[in-house]
């Protein structure tokens, strides 16, 4: 149990992080988060989409020593002027939700969460440092 008066006062250690090892593994989305904003740059709008999955794979779980291990797939959606978020049929967001089976018109975002599926991990360079990423999510 965390008791926050000891990990105050107690010396940390900091230690390698395990990456989940590239390959294709099944996985549950078990969050989303939207955000939105304006850019600094050009002054238009933007929209993102987080999809946070859960790798279940035993093979996961050994290779880095954690019982759950969570990566997040994120998608950047379509804009109007107005900052409102487009639907576009064969954007990466209407291809997710086709490939997970989401067919039902109109396409309500928030049914991928529980859908389980595979996703597909790569490690990257990312500011001088390897980082692990979804690089897709696919039909289960």
């Amino acid at each position: 149990m965390f008791d926050a008066n000891t990990f105050l006062n107690a010396g940390q250690q900091a230690v390698d992080r395990k990456m989940v090892p590239q390959g294709t593994y099944s996985a549950v989305i078990t969050d989303l988060k939207a955000k939105g904003g304006v850019s600094e740059k050009t002054g238009k709008a933007w929209a993102r989409l987080d999809i946070v999955c859960d790798i279940d794979s035993e093979s996961v779980r050994e290779a880095t020593g954690r019982g759950v291990n969570k990566l997040t797939y994120g998608i950047m959606l379509d804009t109007k002027d107005d900052g409102s978020v487009e639907f576009v049929k064969g954007s990466r967001l209407d291809k997710l939700r086709k490939s997970l089976g989401c067919t039902d018109e109109p396409f309500i975002p928030a049914s991928l969460a529980g859908r389980v599926c595979k996703v597909q991990v790569e490690h990257e360079l990312y500011n001088d440092a390897i980082v692990e990423k979804i690089s897709a999510v696919l039909p289960a």
